[in-house]
């Protein structure tokens, strides 16, 4: 066999719909399709050395029901597939196998790839003193919720829902436990304070607000000057939160800008704001 060691130009150009079909599958959220899923799991097992004539298919709805099931079935520690949340990497081999002519190289993996096109994640537990294989597989979840930047993400319900009414919640890419997200009231002060996960830290700030959490603290100014005032709170570890608060002069409203931690003075935040390397040339002569 031919040693591959550029793509040609019509192999680059298909990558967008090896990528693109196996995005398709990761973000499918449609009722498994069991028959295809049991046919793919079955090959997946005889090319990983496991022949057994007879297999017994346990479905369920969820991972955490998925987990359950097995721990009830075994005593030890049971691998998941993680099927379409595999994506990423079946469709590295796919791309190969179908625009490579390198068909025959992954065609071990052709078991894997059609189990995650049509269930979730799935559990093989083999019993040692019988030689008998049980299964337990995951439906696909109802929902799946992404940010702009394709990132696992919701601030009203659970980013990765399933039937049961399991869900993981996460914002921006970042796990966080269920009740920030559906009881704002839970993200107080001291909470966030306490956080000692920076990222969970930084979200349970953009949950509840900048401009509260800065009201809820209290306190005096880092710094005033005529242009309005420097708020400063320290995040223990994580950056200090700086925040310029201003008010409209038509309307009298307080506005709170956050602005970079070095930032030593309102003036100075109000400039970087404005787009001023230098703080003294922010001078307006109307503020609208």
């Amino acid at each position: 066999m031919a040693r591959i060691e550029k793509l040609t130009p019509e192999q680059e150009a298909r990558m967008p719909e090896i990528r693109d079909k196996w995005i398709e599958i990761g973000l499918n959220t449609e009722r498994a399709n069991k028959p295809e899923a049991e046919e793919g799991i079955r090959k997946a097992l005889k090319a990983a050395g496991y022949d057994q004539d007879e297999v017994e298919f346990i479905w369920v709805t969820s991972p955490l029901e998925g987990a359950k099931k097995v721990r009830d079935l075994c005593e030890g520690y049971a691998f998941p597939v993680y099927g379409p949340f595999e994506a990423g990497w079946l469709a590295f081999y796919d791309f190969f196998g179908e625009v490579c002519g390198l068909k025959d190289v992954v065609a071990p993996l052709d078991g894997l790839m059609q189990a995650a096109q049509n269930a979730g994640l799935w559990w093989p537990i083999l019993d040692e003193d019988t030689n008998e294989i049980q299964v337990v597989v995951t439906d696909r979840p109802t929902a799946i919720h992404l940010d702009d930047q394709n990132r696992l993400h919701c601030t009203d319900g659970p980013a990765l829902a399933y039937e049961d009414g399991f869900g993981i919640y996460i914002v921006n890419g970042v796990e966080v436990p269920q009740d920030i997200v559906e009881d704002r009231s839970s993200i107080t002060t001291d909470r966030i304070l306490n956080e000692r996960n920076a990222e969970v830290r930084r979200i349970m700030m953009e949950l509840k607000g900048e401009e509260n959490f800065i009201k809820e603290i209290g306190g005096d100014p880092f710094q005033e000057d005529d242009f309005g005032k420097l708020w400063r709170v320290g995040m223990g570890e994580d950056e200090p939160l700086v925040m310029c608060e201003v008010v409209c002069p038509s309307t009298g409203r307080k506005y709170f800008l956050r602005v970079p931690p070095n930032i030593m003075t309102c003036q100075a935040g109000l400039a970087w704001s404005g787009g001023f390397e230098v703080a003294d040339d922010y001078q307006p002569l109307v503020e609208t």
